[in-house]
């Protein structure tokens, strides 16, 4: 027993590790990539190109990993609102007319506020707005409600990349949302592909589409709840 403990334990101490390491390369290329986007801003006066330039598509290629990272400059800096649209490149995540308040509709400052809210509550709602739309659409789909159906269907697309895995799940009884796949996907799955192709591509994949926990839940760096771990096996071993 105390064997497999051990063994167990210096598993746990090698992902810590890589992801502490992953961590910190991440945080790095970020910060490098955010000065370099507010130098750039520093010397220019017009709004509209913040996030026109190269130094912010340098940012949004980061990718899914560096949404907390982006998401605390927000949180942090009311002047960093611009980056709510790489948010909403990387997740995929929009928001219909309806969650806008009147009159912000399309409002880049009341933009940021909805992305804060959406990640530290909303996001965790994916699953049962899905379940939600899902139902409404089965029945228009049913009842040969094209309109509505597609109406509703845009809005389980534009729960962004957090409903990846939901839809996963219903794909097979309706292999109409291959195509969300895709569109959710970049067009890195193919909007005709096959369901098994489907279901391939998201097992090699999901990681990289799936956002981290809340901060109070799994911190920046990646290390706490591991290194919980890595306590509780010590401690079973003496």
């Amino acid at each position: 027993m105390k064997l497999f403990k051990l063994v167990a334990l210096n598993f746990v101490c090698i992902v810590v590790a890589n992801r502490c390491a992953f961590a910190e390369s991440m945080d790095a290329r970020f910060e490098e990539r955010y000065a370099a986007w507010k130098a750039w801003i520093a010397t220019n006066k017009f709004r509209s190109t913040y996030t026109a330039c190269k130094e912010y598509y340098d940012i949004v290629a980061l990718g899914v990993p560096a949404v907390p990272l982006i998401m605390g400059k927000i949180e942090k800096n009311a002047e960093d609102f611009h980056l709510s649209s790489a948010i909403k490149i990387m997740t995929r995540r929009r928001f219909d007319k309806t969650e806008w308040p009147v009159e912000k509709l399309g409002d880049s400052k009341t933009a940021a506020k909805l992305y804060v809210h959406w990640w530290r509550v909303g996001r965790f709602q994916t699953g049962t707005r899905f379940y939600e739309l899902y139902a409404q659409w089965s029945k228009f789909n049913i009842e040969r409600e094209r309109g509505e159906a597609e109406r509703v269907y845009k809005q389980i697309v534009n729960l962004g990349i957090p409903v990846l895995p939901y839809l996963i799940e219903i794909i097979d009884k309706s292999p109409e949302f291959v195509a969300a796949v895709s569109i959710l996907s970049g067009d890195a799955l193919p909007k005709n592909a096959s369901l098994e192709e489907a279901k391939t591509w998201w097992e090699k994949n999901k990681e990289q589409f799936t956002l981290p926990p809340a901060e109070d839940v799994l911190p920046q760096s990646g290390t706490a709840p591991l290194v919980i771990v890595v306590s509780a096996l010590t401690e079973n071993m003496i």
